[in-house]
């Protein structure tokens, strides 16, 4: 059931409202964007081509979302603050937002596909195909089961993912590239040419000389621009954080007793049992499976009487609620080593073997109360904090320096030695991290105190201290990097007149793999070099490679910049075979590239007519609203 599923969360429907939404997004918090407005919108949260999501039904699917993720989470409690951190109002908002853009498409352009089509489509899913191979309709009825879906609902949504799928299909198969096209791109990309090659890189080339004091003073003055320290300032930071202000929420009792009572069940593991289990089609066959039946060649039995693998008989370990209802009861009122059956459910006739019993947990009471007062005080944290940032911000609005908060409120200091725009330290250390602080603290003056901003999950202000403005570095502190740049272009001159003799000893007909006198060579040379597979061959040389000739005559330099000067020459050069598959495939893989771009052509028009419209003001007050009544 569950390959079911996912075969429909991967196909092209769902591709293509991904599709159309990337398109269409523009500034909504973490959705990356989807177009906010207000005028004319009402209350409504979302809109999309005239089609409205009321607030209420994103509210109840938010908080259906939300006690999902806790079942994902094992159990673990998840509060509605912690599902919007972690992004959960963004993909429901977005599901909502893809199921009406698939509405509006398929209304207009009628998408549909016939019953017999879904018929067919069903019938050849290998989810639902039998020990045969052959489609099952008890494996089917199952998955309705587990699903609660109906037929006409299934087949409903199958028809639109059909309907879709033929659109696409029918818009790539326009796609045309001509056969002349596909030889032109064959014969350039498999070409193969067997190169010799050298890499002269400048640090390997010694120079014997060093620059003399009066050398570097003058490339000092010449240079002084590249020396220049940028403006630094001090600073003093003050953090306020969720973590900062557990130990100031209070939880009173009541709270935690009626969230143990909502919580209880996820501090509990059920019963479970470890099971092996045969099918069959009918009854005899499993009385007859039964015959000297034991615990000991339960598996033996199942591979030759019902023709199952290893894998197909375990059961795995299962709860209660977690089988088939005609199953659970004998099977949880069985001891461990029984065997089971024949029992008749949905899916045929069972024999079932209860390998082991795995008692029920439960969690200690004071333990349970324990994490579900930290959930709580977690869940507090947030309205403490805005409400400290408020009393931060009254203080200082008044006045008031940094120190004084510090006092009143209980939080801290944070003394930054001087840093430039970027955050660093005259030494390189990245000592601040957040950008917009940065950016406000270089718009201030000496003893002035900006904003909160926020700072990951919570809130930073900022006051400067002093200013330390733009200077050159002193000469004695840049020395060893003037010497170094001396050195360096002494290198560069010596590498052109290096590559020049090692081009002339090529040309005349000296093999670059002999020259090896300078010691600074480095080999690379290789054989059957085409464009797409280039071995040794640095990647930015390959353009001049394939346009030189052959021969040690033809030898030509490439200057790879921060690399070095490649000496190449070629050698042979092995003309493409032709290869009617290899070009088949290639026409298949142009024309399907040429379809996908005029799909997504396809689909951006659509997208700009239908419009995507998110209130994102509404949403913030509804939540607003929302979170404080939780």
């Amino acid at each position: 059931m569950i390959r079911f599923f996912n075969r429909f969360a991967g196909s092209w429907l769902s591709k293509m409202i991904l599709f159309i939404l990337t398109l269409s997004m523009i500034a909504f918090w973490g959705l990356g964007g989807l177009v906010s407005t207000e005028k004319g919108f009402g209350q409504d949260p979302i809109r999309v081509g005239g089609q409205a999501v009321p607030m209420s039904r994103l509210m109840h699917a938010f908080e259906a979302a939300r006690q999902q993720l806790s079942r994902q989470m094992m159990g673990k409690y998840v509060s509605p603050e912690q599902a919007l951190e972690m992004g959960l109002l963004d993909q429901v908002v977005r599901q909502h937002v893809a199921e009406l853009v698939n509405a509006a498409v398929e209304k207009d352009l009628g998408l549909t596909a016939s019953t017999a089509a879904v018929q067919k489509y069903v019938e050849r899913n290998p989810a639902f195909a039998g020990p045969t191979g052959a489609f099952d309709k008890n494996l089917f009825y199952a998955y309705l089961m587990q699903t609660g879906t109906n037929e006409n609902q299934l087949a409903d949504r199958l028809k639109k993912e059909l309907a879709a799928q033929h659109l696409r299909h029918s818009v790539q198969s326009v796609a045309y590239v001509p056969d002349a096209l596909v030889e032109i791109i064959h014969r350039y990309q498999n070409e193969k040419r067997d190169v010799s090659a050298v890499l002269i890189e400048p640090d390997k080339i010694a120079v014997a000389e060093r620059p003399t004091e009066q050398q570097l003073k003058d490339d000092y003055e010449a240079d002084v621009e590249d020396f220049m320290m940028p403006e630094r300032r001090a600073l003093t930071l003050m953090r306020v954080t969720p973590a900062m202000m557990l130990d100031k929420v209070a939880v009173p009792p009541e709270e935690v007793e009626a969230a143990l009572a909502e919580q209880r069940g996820s501090f509990e593991t059920p019963e479970k049992r470890a099971v092996d289990q045969m099918r069959f089609d009918t009854a005899e066959a499993a009385r007859k499976a039964m015959t000297g039946l034991t615990p000991a060649n339960f598996r033996q039995t199942a591979r030759t009487k019902a023709g199952q693998t290893d894998d197909q008989t375990d059961f795995g370990q299962v709860a209660q609620n977690e089988l088939l209802e005609d199953l659970a009861a004998p099977v949880f009122g069985a001891k461990k080593g029984a065997i089971v059956g024949p029992v008749q459910s949905p899916m045929g006739w069972h024999v079932l073997l209860v390998r082991d019993v795995i008692p029920a947990k439960t969690t200690p009471a004071a333990e349970m109360k324990a994490r579900i007062r930290q959930r709580l005080a977690e869940g507090k944290t947030y309205d403490t904090m805005y409400e400290a940032v408020r009393k931060s911000e009254d203080i200082l609005g008044a006045g008031g320096s940094l120190e004084q908060v510090e006092s009143a409120l209980g939080l801290k200091t944070q003394a930054i030695q001087p840093v430039d725009i970027s955050g660093k330290t005259k030494a390189g250390k990245q000592a601040v991290e957040n950008a917009e602080l940065m950016k406000q603290a270089f718009i201030l003056q000496k003893g002035e105190t900006s904003s909160f901003v926020e700072d990951g999950n919570g809130f930073v202000v900022v006051r400067v201290d002093d200013i330390l403005p733009v200077k050159a570095r002193d000469f004695d502190d840049v020395r060893p990097e003037l010497t170094r740049r001396w050195i360096a272009a002494r290198q560069k001159e010596k590498l052109a007149d290096v590559a020049q003799a090692v081009l002339k000893r090529t040309q005349g007909g000296q093999p670059l793999e002999s020259q090896g006198v300078f010691g600074n060579f480095k080999v690379l040379s290789d054989t059957g070099v085409t464009r797409g597979n280039p071995g040794k061959m640095p990647a930015a040389a390959l353009p001049a490679i394939f346009k030189q000739k052959a021969g040690l005559p033809n030898a030509q330099l490439t200057d790879l910049p921060g690399i070095g000067v490649l000496v190449t020459a070629v050698g042979r050069i092995t003309p493409p075979k032709e290869d009617a598959a290899q070009t088949a495939q290639m026409k298949t893989a142009l024309a399907q590239t040429e379809g996908e771009a005029l799909y997504r052509a396809l689909q951006a028009h659509y997208t700009a007519e239908l419009g995507v419209e998110v209130n994102e003001k509404a949403i913030q007050k509804a939540f607003a609203k929302y979170l404080k009544t939780q």
